[in-house]
């Protein structure tokens, strides 16, 4: 059973690690989406495509 512990322990690092990469990828995106569709009304249209 301990040389089990390393691989759990393993699988919770990078199942948390992967989780925070994937959030702060997630607000980066929307920050950034919300910063352009407010900031310049010129690009309205780029927006409608989506």
């Amino acid at each position: 059973m301990p040389q089990m512990a390393p691989l759990w322990w393993f699988l919770i690092m990078f199942s948390f690690i992967l989780s925070w990469f994937f959030l702060l990828c997630m607000i980066y995106f929307m920050n950034s989406y919300f910063f352009f569709s407010y900031s310049s009304y010129s690009s309205n249209h780029f927006f409608w495509l989506w």
